[in-house]
């Protein structure tokens, strides 16, 4: 499951720096910085999937809704961000 996440990541993060040396980045600035947030939402959920939290005494069963919350929160800013841009660029 993280490292599906930890692709979702890449991918996202990936976008905005593929916008940008494709010159469509200023077009939608404020969409791919969604897309960003997204990307880095992944990250911290996939950080803790990856984390055993049961060492510091926090309960295991605390891990699984904190990455279903990040996991939720970086798939709505990515659909957010994906959005915007497809209707800023096809307004040019």
């Amino acid at each position: 499951m993280a490292v599906e996440l930890i692709y979702l990541a890449i991918a996202a993060l990936l976008a905005p720096a593929l916008a940008e040396m494709a010159k469509i980045r200023a077009k939608a600035d404020k969409a791919f910085t969604w897309v960003a947030v997204g990307g880095v939402m992944f990250v911290l959920s996939a950080a803790f999937a990856f984390t055993d939290l049961s060492l510091v005494g926090i309960a295991a069963t605390l891990t699984l809704p904190l990455v279903s919350l990040f996991s939720i929160i970086g798939l709505v800013a990515v659909l957010v961000g994906s959005l915007m841009a497809t209707v800023a660029l096809l307004k040019e």
